[in-house]
């Protein structure tokens, strides 16, 4: 390290600070159905413990023992949940959690799922991160520089320049990407950090590397580190400082992880063999299996002699929860007043709530996304190649097209085709957005890493001029092949019609995007709201003879005003001919109105009265669209804003004995 103090500039780290945790008690009550009562299953089952600042703490258990919940709980993350009761108190530095405005500042929760944008490199990945969480007083150079550094400490020098990948693109290793990972969230040097099985679907070679990167970050940096992980080999746990094992929301052991195994021995005559890896043998002492003759009842009554053993040591031992701990009230003032400041590198502070200004945050997420976007070639040139193959289809389908009476059917069937090709490939195009992005925005939000609006209006400018493509190369072939009105006006005015008709279903599919919790969730709105709008266009229903009760959904139908605008742009003033190619308006002149060579349409205008579109004007429609546009982009972001993922806080700890 010595090395990089020489080319990287000086980092201030956060100050070492412990947490202690009361009465830990988290239920969820099932409500009872066809009348049988309700059901409350106890996850945590009032858990105390302290942690020193400046260890590792490695929690384990079996599955269903409540690691995660308990991580959850004094990380503050503990997800809303119809039934749960969460309650309890967490100490930091003695000081109540409720009252440090900042702790999402101070703390930094690693997710056992890698959400990263596949797209971005490491090193762009990690300072993203970096100019998001370090306050603007500190220099663009001394974030890269930061950057650098974490990456040397990190051990990803070789993957700094691939990108991190995903299923359908090669990228970094799945080691790799979790120490990425580990790295968004510690860029800001955040006094805790809390894991869940941050080795989950590594092997045991970068299961080993994650665990010595969490090792040195509390040993040499006097981070505070709390991780859950499932069965960790003894190399691993050998690194551990502290230990924390579960079973049935109680807790078996707390104390030293090198003290676990005369625990066992001396309190319990449970013998762990020689050469055997110590985590596997607890997992093995706290574990039921219902296999068995009784039914696990032996295994049962095992574990109840552990936890009675826990407690007792917990009980003797309580007095020495006090170390570390402020002494005086002036002590406590003073954390309290570090856990609002945040300090950086430096020796400079950031209060507020957030690092970054609106503007540096749009311009970064407007790189974020456009890159993200450029960077997938696929899904860059598919909708441009499947705008060309629908042109060259309607072109085909209609080149016989002419200005004869029987083709006027033909010339509005297109018109309405158009207007369904744009309004599928808008939606569809952006409705798996937000939802494919959840997880990592919900981190990011959570984090304050930025605000919705320019997290919102980056992502829509970034899709926009690659959501305009596909209508413009569509337009282009499709409308000389087909034989629309050949004027350069015309054809303009259809170009800009086609892409506001588009612009409408991008705002209608990020407002399905923003209210979905899921792709699939998205899939299954799409259509509805496309079809039910498609009805009221104007095409298959006639607008006058929608019953009245429903005809106010027209208003809201971005097909009939996209509609409107193509058939006034196409048929106004245009002229049509008869059989024998006689222009129609000769033939009225001569009075012919019946017999082969009569007209049923005169002239554009008639069409435009059948479809009730005789009134208002092209751009009177293109502002309705965009107004449609504007209202439903508002909606989307209001939706986004509210969709924020939501904690529940901690009630009261349960006294014994209520």
């Amino acid at each position: 390290m010595a090395d990089d103090s020489a080319t990287h500039a000086p980092t201030a780290y956060a100050s070492s600070v412990s947490i202690e945790w009361k009465r830990l008690t988290f239920t969820i009550t099932k409500k009872g159905k066809c009348g049988k009562k309700d059901e409350t299953i106890k996850i945590l089952q009032g858990v105390d413990g302290f942690l020193p600042g400046g260890r590792l703490l490695a929690v384990m258990g079996p599955s269903g023992s409540g690691k995660t919940s308990f991580i959850n709980m004094i990380a503050d993350r503990v997800p809303k949940v119809a039934g749960a009761k969460a309650s309890g108190e967490v100490l930091i530095d003695g000081v109540p959690r409720r009252s440090i405005p900042a702790f999402s500042r101070l703390a930094s929760y690693v997710l056992q799922d890698d959400s990263l944008y596949p797209m971005l490199t490491v090193y762009e990945t990690l300072l993203l991160a970096a100019r998001f969480r370090l306050p603007v007083s500190v220099s663009l150079k001394d974030k890269k520089a930061r950057v650098e550094g974490l990456i040397d400490e990190l051990g990803i020098r070789q993957a700094r320049d691939t990108v991190i990948g995903d299923d359908k693109h090669k990228g970094v290793s799945g080691g790799e990407r979790k120490r990425t990972n580990v790295g968004v969230e510690i860029i800001g040097d955040p006094s805790l950090v809390f894991l869940d099985e941050p080795t989950s679907g590594l092997d045991a070679f970068q299961a080993l590397n994650v665990v010595q990167l969490l090792t040195r970050l509390s040993r040499d940096r006097g981070r505070t580190i709390v991780v859950s992980i499932h069965q960790p080999r003894s190399s691993i746990y050998a690194l551990f400082d502290r230990l924390l094992l579960f079973a049935g929301g109680r807790v078996m052991y707390n104390g030293d992880a090198v003290a676990a195994v005369d625990h066992f021995s001396k309190k319990l005559n449970l013998d762990c063999p020689v050469h055997f890896n110590p985590a596997d043998f607890f997992i093995d002492m706290i574990s039921i299996n219902e296999a068995l003759d009784d039914k696990g009842e032996g295994d049962r009554k095992r574990i109840d002699a552990i936890a009675k053993a826990a407690e007792e040591v917990r009980v003797s031992s309580s007095s020495e929860l006090e170390k570390g701990k402020p002494k005086e009230d002036g002590d406590a003032r003073s954390f309290a007043a570090h856990a609002g400041v945040i300090k950086m590198q430096g020796g400079c502070a950031c209060t507020g709530r957030y690092h970054s200004s609106l503007f540096e945050q749009f311009g970064l997420l407007y790189i974020r996304s456009l890159r993200s976007k450029v960077r997938d070639k696929p899904a860059l040139i598919f909708p441009v190649f499947a705008a060309l193959f629908f042109a060259i289809i309607v072109g085909i389908l209609y080149s016989g097209m002419t200005l004869g009476q029987k083709s006027i059917q033909d010339r509005t069937g297109v018109l309405f085709f158009v207007c369904i090709n744009q309004a599928f490939g808008g939606v569809f195009g952006v409705a798996n957005t937000f939802p494919n992005e959840k997880k990592i925005v919900d981190r990011e939000r959570t984090g304050g890493a930025y605000a919705v609006l320019p997290y919102y209006i980056a992502k829509w400018l970034a899709e926009l001029p690659f959501a305009i493509m596909g209508p413009i190369a569509f337009a282009v072939v499709a409308y000389f092949m087909v034989g629309l009105v050949r004027e350069f006006d015309n054809f303009v005015v259809f170009v800009a019609i086609i892409v506001m008709i588009n612009m409408v279903a991008v705002s209608f599919g990020m407002l399905i995007s923003s209210a979905s919790n899921s792709v699939e969730q998205a899939a299954a709105f799409g259509p509805l709201v496309v079809i039910v709008f498609l009805l009221f266009g104007g095409f298959y229903v006639n607008t006058d003879n929608i019953p009245t009760a429903i005809a106010w959904i027209q208003e809201f139908s971005f097909f009939k005003w996209g509609f409107k605008a193509l058939c006034r742009n196409e048929y106004q003033d245009l002229v049509f001919v008869n059989a024998e190619g006689t222009p129609c308006t000769e033939m009225l002149a001569l009075n012919v109105s019946s017999g082969p060579l009569a007209c049923a349409f005169v002239d554009g205008n008639q069409v435009l009265t059948l479809l009730t579109f005789e009134t208002g004007s092209v751009g009177q429609c293109v502002l309705y669209l965009a107004i449609m546009a504007a209202t439903v982009h508002l909606i989307a972001y209001a939706c986004l804003v509210s969709k924020r993922q939501a904690f529940a806080p901690l009630d009261e700890p349960v006294v014994e004995g209520e």
